[in-house]
């Protein structure tokens, strides 16, 4: 019987060990017993099919549609679920070593949303790189660049805002305590009260003790953590399953956005752009006679 024609067919017991089924619309088939060890079965339609006590050891499934499937009793040791749509199939939250095989299958492909956050971090690291490259070498420590600072304090600057989110994305992923910022406020004292005028005194105070902490570093050593940082960024979203990097809350210092929504919206690149961009640009027009790329 041809591949295409086996939608909705009794295929009780049937024998397909090894069989190449890629691509098979087996919807609402019976196949209860069948022997399917080994079987390609990548991309095949199995929505609503009926595989109680059939044996699929080493099967490939990559990419198949299992939605509604009945898989209670069956043997599914070593089957490959890589992008396979598991929704509403049954007979599989019993089996701890398909529901690992499964989540780690979700954890090593990029959603639609995950593609996106990726290409946008991407973006900006990018047009910030541009943006660097078009500061002669040297400059970068030039005193009074941006008000009393130099472009490395800013760069530095801006990383010391950048670590205490990258930690928590870290820890939440890594499953791991939160590090100790030795900042002289907490983050939460700081950024979680913007407009409170104790608050801006902190924020001021952390912003003090940043300089500070800073000002003996080289350039090399500020521009590599800052290229550091957007390889931590990306390595996090990549990690990080689709469903917790869409849910809102995860992150306590994302005031209940998810993280992809972070990305996505540009909030995370924020600091920058509106308020340190434009001082650059404007200081690289000044020194060097021309705007920056970007």
């Amino acid at each position: 019987m041809p591949k295409d024609e086996l939608a909705g067919k009794n295929l009780d017991d049937i024998g397909l060990a090894d069989a190449n089924m890629e691509e098979s619309d087996l919807s609402r088939s019976s196949l209860r017993r069948s022997n399917l060890r080994h079987a390609n079965l990548r991309g095949a339609n199995l929505t609503d099919s009926d595989l109680r006590d059939a044996h699929l050891q080493d099967a490939d499934v990559t990419g198949a549609d299992l939605r509604g499937a009945d898989f209670t009793g069956a043997n599914l040791e070593g089957v490959d679920f890589s992008r396979a749509n598991t929704s509403g199939a049954r007979g599989l939250a019993d089996n701890d070593e398909v529901l690992a095989g499964i989540e780690a299958a979700e954890h090593s492909r990029p959603g639609a949303e995950k593609a996106a956050a990726l290409a946008r971090i991407d973006t900006e690291r990018a047009a910030w790189e541009s943006l660097i490259d078009a500061i002669p070498v040297g400059w970068i420590d030039l005193p009074n660049a941006i008000g009393d600072w130099s472009v490395r304090d800013v760069i530095a600057h801006i990383s010391a805002w950048q670590q205490p989110y990258l930690d928590e994305f870290l820890s939440v992923v890594q499953g791991t305590p939160l590090p100790p910022s030795g900042w002289p406020y907490t983050f939460e004292e700081t950024e979680t009260q913007t407009g409170m005028p104790e608050a801006e005194a902190r924020t001021q105070a952390v912003n003090d003790w940043i300089h500070e902490r800073n000002a003996h570093r080289t350039q090399d050593q500020v521009l590599a953590e800052a290229s550091l940082q957007w390889t931590m960024l990306r390595a996090v979203v990549t990690a990080m399953p689709d469903r917790l990097l869409e849910q809102a809350g995860v992150f306590g210092r994302l005031r209940e956005k998810s993280l992809a929504e972070e990305i996505l919206s540009g909030n995370r690149f924020t600091h920058f752009h509106d308020e340190h961009e434009s001082g650059i640009r404007a200081w690289i027009i000044r020194m060097h006679g021309r705007p920056a790329a970007g």
